[in-house]
């Protein structure tokens, strides 16, 4: 089972995202595959492949991991390229990142990526970035295009995190298929 963990996006922010795929499909219908909106969520952590008996291992880890997370708030979104469009540099991803305040986020990040190395399994050590892909691009557009999307808006509102998801990623030529595993609420404060 190809594993990931990630967290759900609050409904407000789901419509909101699902209105810039939109713009962003009209702006740009081809040369990039947008994700769908039942797609879309803050990826927390890639697992990769793993067993049955790992799988069910990992899940119940995690409900005491994320039973330890205070619900958090997210703001200041902004839509971006990357790699930043500059002469010579050719964007892959559209992306709207979040700036967010949680202390005990990087703790529980911390506890699950050490978790994981103890399953032996894949220790992403990059700095976590909240965001939320829309597409990956796969031709090169010109660069009033990609301006047109960086330039769309996300509402500012006081948007919560309060959920997190294991998901087993499947793979097919229209497109991956995200299934639940399990959910986990964040403790409300």
């Amino acid at each position: 089972m190809r594993l990931f963990i990630a967290f759900e996006l609050p409904e407000q922010l789901k419509s909101e995202a699902v209105r810039i795929l939109d713009v962003c499909h009209k702006t740009c219908s081809t040369g990039v595959k947008w994700t769908t909106c039942n797609n879309l969520h803050f990826t927390l952590q890639f697992i990769g492949e793993t067993s049955k008996n790992q799988t069910s291992s990992i899940s119940e880890e995690l409900q005491d991991i994320f039973t330890g997370l205070p619900s958090f708030s997210i703001f200041n979104p902004r839509i971006e390229v990357f790699p930043p469009l500059r002469k010579g540099s050719r964007p892959r991803l559209v992306w709207a990142r979040f700036d967010y305040e949680s202390p005990k986020l990087e703790e529980s990040i911390e506890k699950i990526r050490s978790m994981l190395a103890n399953f032996t399994l894949n220790k992403d050590d990059r700095p976590f970035k909240m965001h939320l892909t829309f597409g990956r691009i796969k031709t090169v557009l010109p660069d009033e295009k990609i301006r047109a999307i960086q330039e769309l808006n996300i509402k500012e509102s006081n948007y919560r995190i309060t959920n997190a998801t294991l998901y087993e990623s499947k793979l097919y030529a229209q497109g991956p298929q995200y299934l639940k595993i399990n959910s986990y609420s964040l403790t409300k404060r």
